[in-house]
């Protein structure tokens, strides 16, 4: 900053680098500040309407969006999307992805029509501008599987959700990330529609992939582990959902530290597993320190918070604990 002065263009880009970079490790004040500093500068350098204001519109909904205030994340989404348009047109990626970014927060706030409406325009633009072939056009395909999951239309999510997977693995082999994405996405219907041995086939080939990609990296192990727990404990095996949900536990503290929020959805797993089992007084030890963990970074009214607090009450009533822990 000493070098350029504060009203320059490369100090507006390296106050939005750090923003980005306060999202990441949840410290979300910081990033607030850096962000609205970020697009403050760039105003006055280049005025309201230069294709630069739209990175910082998008990078402040996606901090909103992960603080759990939803209006705010509505509110610098589509104020990057009508910028986006006014310059570029209709049909330019830009658009795609501030389509995209609405989209999975209509997904995440319960309105998955309108997700889906999103989704849609989206893919057209990304096809015009691709071709079918293309990670960005499966990833919107991917993103109107998620919708309509959400939506508990198995069927048409398991549509979407097998063309993406048929275009990721054309497009990168078998053995990569994206394609293990799919492959949980589309274990996750198969458990959903009750067909849990398919499930299981399905999470377990997503975990070997995973295996082969990474190795020795536990981090990328972690969903391997929720979704082979979760299965096994749909198909009642008691110990092998305890040997993977322990294995999550495990790894997420020793990557994450125990204060972390990963850590803590770890937490909130184990103790859904607890509640599945009748083991009241184990998940409510660990959905109360997921709770004060989540409290850390998040709301009450978030959806984690919200969730976690919802068990924890419910446990506490069949444990007739008079008063829940709030």
């Amino acid at each position: 900053m000493k070098l350029y002065g504060n009203n320059h263009i490369q100090v507006a880009k390296t106050l939005e680098n750090i923003g980005s970079l306060y999202t990441t490790i949840r410290k979300f004040e910081e990033a607030k500040q850096a962000f609205h500093k970020a697009i403050k500068t760039k105003k006055a350098i280049l005025g309201k309407k230069h294709s630069e204001i739209i990175s910082c519109l998008t990078n402040l909904g996606f901090l909103y969006e992960n603080m759990g205030e939803f209006a705010n994340s509505f509110k610098y989404y589509e104020r990057s999307l009508a910028l986006s348009k006014e310059i570029y047109g209709d049909d330019n990626t830009l658009v795609g992805t501030a389509l995209n970014n609405l989209g999975n927060l209509h997904n995440s706030t319960g309105n998955y029509q309108k997700a889906i409406e999103c989704f849609e325009q989206a893919c057209q633009i990304k096809k015009k501008i691709h071709g079918q072939n293309h990670s960005d056009v499966a990833t919107t395909i991917n993103n109107l599987g998620l919708a309509y999951f959400k939506k508990k239309d198995y069927s048409k999510a398991m549509q979407y959700f097998n063309e993406a997977y048929n275009i990721r693995k054309e497009i990168n082999g078998e053995n990569h990330s994206t394609v293990i994405l799919s492959l949980n996405n589309i274990g996750g219907v198969y458990q959903e529609l009750k067909n849990y041995e398919k499930a299981l086939e399905v999470f377990e080939k997503a975990y070997q992939i995973t295996n082969a990609i990474y190795g020795k990296n536990r981090a990328k192990l972690i969903d391997c582990f929720k979704n082979l727990g979760s299965i096994y404990t749909s198909l009642k095996n008691r110990e092998k959902a305890f040997s993977c949900y322990k294995e999550m536990v495990r790894f997420s503290e020793e990557i994450h530290g125990m204060e972390h929020v990963d850590t803590a959805q770890a937490y909130y797993n184990f103790g859904l597993f607890y509640i599945a089992f009748g083991e009241n007084s184990k998940a409510l030890e660990f959905l109360q320190k997921a709770y004060t963990i989540f409290l850390k970074f998040f709301s009450i009214t978030h959806p984690n918070v919200v969730n976690c607090s919802f068990h924890i009450g419910q446990i506490s009533k069949s444990m007739g604990i008079l008063k829940a822990k709030k």
